[in-house]
């Protein structure tokens, strides 16, 4: 016998939706992580190096990297770019 409710069907506009939200997400926070440990004085090498090993730790259960991995030396530049003098 088999249950209606064991069988997950999310609508596709939901599930792009998702996946568009969930990116913007994972880029305003490695953005904001960048930014923090940029403010306790943290080198900018030192900066992207940890947090890719926290993206890569966070997703370690999950198949594949996340598509944020490819972009986080880019957001810790951005966020050093605007780093006060």
């Amino acid at each position: 016998m088999t249950f209606p409710y064991y069988q997950v069907c999310f609508p596709t506009e939901l599930t792009s939706t998702y996946a568009t939200r969930a990116l913007d997400m994972a880029r305003r926070e490695v953005s904001e992580r960048a930014a923090i440990l940029m403010r306790l004085g943290y080198a900018q090498s030192d900066v992207a190096a940890r947090i890719k090993s926290y993206v890569a730790w966070e997703h370690s259960v999950a198949a594949g990297k996340p598509a944020v991995a490819a972009e986080v030396d880019a957001l810790v530049a951005a966020a050093f770019s605007h780093k006060p003098h």
